[in-house]
């Protein structure tokens, strides 16, 4: 796992096939963030992409959705709910995470 800023994540993707992005949304960063997000969805889509933001609206949701993003994470304690999903992920790719 690593932590990296919005310019840092193509030449991160790069080098990997495969793998999941966890973006923040908050208020300072989000322009930056959605432009990130549509970019990874239209170059990688073999990567899994989720959302941590405290709220967003039904009408916002939606949009993310339609840029790919997997689920959205509210709080810490939902992590282990998408465990399943993170390893069909990688279970398509023939690699499995434990």
């Amino acid at each position: 796992m690593t932590s990296l800023r919005p310019g840092e994540v193509a030449s991160q993707m790069q080098r990997l096939p495969r793998g999941v992005m966890l973006w923040e949304l908050a208020g300072e960063n989000e322009a930056v963030v959605v432009a990130k997000i549509a970019s990874v969805a239209a170059d990688r889509e073999s990567w899994l992409q989720l959302v941590a933001t405290p709220e967003l609206s039904a009408r916002d949701r939606c949009s993310l959705t339609e840029m790919g993003i997997a689920a959205f994470i509210h709080h810490p304690e939902d992590l282990p709910r998408l465990r399943q999903m993170v390893q069909g992920h990688f279970a398509r790719a023939g690699r499995v995470l434990h």
